[in-house]
């Protein structure tokens, strides 16, 4: 197997480097427990470096007068009863800092993910961000909790243990060198290959848990179109090529145990062989012979080892390039850039104006930026209702998306009273602005826990009141439980109808002067959506309505209807003069 980029020692080495300095930030908080739990783990190994020289003695001692036994067992039993209270001390110790560390780096990626905006959820799969939250970090907890010993240990009985061997025999410690070195050298060159295989299990993992995480959430289309056989066909496949990666990943790890199982073979041999013959020829004691084989032990059982730690440490820099690759995304509105924002209003009178507005999404590779809005101009008054219509892909999602700023503007002005949306803080923008996208996204909590989300000790009058406007009375009552029927995952226990209306409800409920609709009709009768309608702008004060639909029964009633085609505004007015005109309008209205 050729050594790709990621297997170069110096790019893994960069990449440790990396890791332990963005890590860094997140570990200031737990430098002092951390310090402690490493100094009781580095004596550990200063008390292990003594016990062969206490049996040293006692077998020389024991061989040249015929006593000594009591008092070398009791030396050596309290040497490892030190050992005993260090270690628990360091390992309790580690494992609070692994945890706390961990658990504030996933809080702090929680955080962000809810920063971001919609184009990049659309960039990257749920279930990859949940592989990225759950087993990458945990891959970091496991370096911190276990794996960080396992390297102390490494290196304290690597420099340590042979120094002493060579002061009890030089020659033996010779023999010994090349294979050191070797088991050493190997260990870190198939460390490097197991890293590679490791980020590409990561990778593997979280089309496996993408995968999962769609089916499950598309049960019901699935099972609509009869297509079972075909998504069990294409988890199979994901499945087949993830236990592939992980084979591949099972056989460096199983070269890299047996090639430091040979070489301690060898080096075991060696110490027999040399070691006996000085014994016989008198120019080494048993004690001195036995002591040497207890840290030729220490060794090797921290070089057998030593491909777990590197590859844990690998393992852990890989998985922290890819959470921190999320956590360097920047968020699409940031309003820190902006500076402390002016005094606002309790609530706003609701105008909107648009001014010389254009969007572009940015290039992505060859491709230049894609321009969804060019020179969109409104002016929408307190409590009228515009609609806008056109073709799928002219810009109506998106215009909506930039008048509640999930977006920003790539050119133009969006205000809001006067007062353009960059100026206004995002929490009181969303309390004044509801917008009810296309997405009927439900938690699988209660109907009433869905509506009431924003507040949920919020008391039941307002949940019932915004339940009758959204045309939800009917359904609920139809329910045993009432407002406390649970709806199961993304509301799968409901009609589409029934979770547009839920959605409705839950984006009335906080009462904003603004409402943004985005074809959240699409599942409703005519008759049931222009109630809804009706009842909106029947309630006082009355709200500012922007509503985008596909169906020219539902906006008829608009007080201005906007003709979208081409991310432009081609035609506005009212049903009546439009249908008149014989121009876009008219077109689209069958005879």
């Amino acid at each position: 197997m050729t050594a790709g980029i990621a297997d170069r020692p110096a790019e893994r080495a960069g990449d440790v480097v990396a890791f332990f300095r963005r890590i860094g930030p997140y570990f200031r908080p737990w430098r002092g427990p951390w310090l402690g739990a490493l100094a009781a783990l580095i004596a550990v190994h200063g008390i292990e470096i003594l016990i062969p020289l206490g049996v040293q003695r006692a077998v020389d001692r024991i061989a040249a007068q015929g006593d000594g036994l009591a008092e070398a067992v009791l030396a050596v039993l309290g040497l490892a009863l030190l050992r005993f209270l260090a270690l628990n001390i360091g390992r309790r110790r580690n494992a609070l800092v692994s945890i706390g560390l961990t658990t504030a780096l996933r809080q702090a990626f929680y955080e962000h993910l809810q920063t971001l905006g919609r184009g990049f959820y659309a960039r990257h799969g749920i279930g990859d961000l949940m592989a990225r939250a759950t087993s990458d970090i945990a891959a970091i907890q496991r370096f911190f909790r276990f794996a960080v010993h396992q390297l102390i240990s490494l290196a304290s009985v690597v420099l340590i243990a042979p120094a002493f061997m060579a002061a009890q025999s030089p020659e033996l410690t010779l023999w010994l060198l090349p294979l050191l070195v070797a088991m050493g050298w190997s260990g870190w060159r198939l460390a490097g290959r197991l890293r590679t295989a490791s980020a590409t299990s990561q990778t593997a993992y979280g089309a496996l848990t993408e995968t999962v995480q769609q089916n499950l959430g598309g049960i019901r289309s699935i099972h609509a179109h009869a297509q079972e056989a075909r998504e069990i066909r294409h988890f199979r496949r994901v499945a087949t090529d993830y236990a592939g990666v992980v084979r591949r990943l099972s056989r460096w790890q199983a070269l890299l145990a047996a090639l430091m199982g040979l070489l301690c073979g060898l080096m075991s041999l060696v110490v027999v062989a040399v070691g006996g013959r000085q014994v016989l020829a008198g120019t080494m004691s048993v004690g001195t012979l036995a002591a040497f084989i207890l840290y030729l032990g220490m060794i090797l059982g921290v070089l057998r080892n030593c491909g777990h730690p590197v590859y844990v440490l690998l393992n852990a820099s890989t998985a922290a390039r890819r959470v921190f690759c999320i956590l360097d995304e920047q968020p699409e509105i940031d309003e820190r850039a902006a500076g402390p924002a002016p005094a606002t209003p309790a609530s706003a009178c609701g105008e909107l104006r648009v001014e010389a507005l254009s969007f572009a999404y940015p290039a992505r590779g060859a491709a230049g930026p894609v321009t969804v809005l060019d020179g969109i101009g409104l002016h929408i008054r307190p409590g009228e209702m515009h609609a806008l219509i056109g073709p799928i892909g002219c810009g109506k999602s998106t215009l909506l998306g930039l008048l509640a700023r999930r977006l920003a503007p790539t050119a133009g002005r969006i205000a809001l009273d006067g007062r353009g949306l960059e100026s206004l803080p995002l929490d009181y923008l969303r309390r004044q602005v509801a917008f009810v996208t296309q997405d009927s996204f439900l938690f699988a909590t209660s109907i009433g826990e869905n509506i009431s989300f924003d507040d949920p000790g919020r008391p039941p009058e307002p949940v019932a009141a915004v339940a009758r406007v959204a045309r939800l009375e009917s359904t609920i009552a139809a329910f045993p439980d009432g407002f406390a029927t649970r709806v199961g995952e993304r509301g799968i226990t409901l009609s589409g109808g029934q979770k547009q209306r839920t959605v409705l409800a839950r984006n009335l409920i906080f009462d904003a002067p603004v409402l943004l609709l985005d074809d959240c009709f699409s599942a409703l009768d005519t008759e049931t959506a222009a109630a809804i309608l009706a009842e909106l702008r029947a309630r006082r004060p009355r709200p500012t309505i922007v509503l985008a639909s596909h169906r020219l029964a539902t906006v008829r009633e608009a007080d201005c209807i906007h003709v979208m085609e081409g991310g432009r505004i081609v035609d506005s007015g009212r049903h009546e003069a439009l249908l008149a005109g014989a121009g876009h309008y008219a077109e689209r209205v069958e005879p």
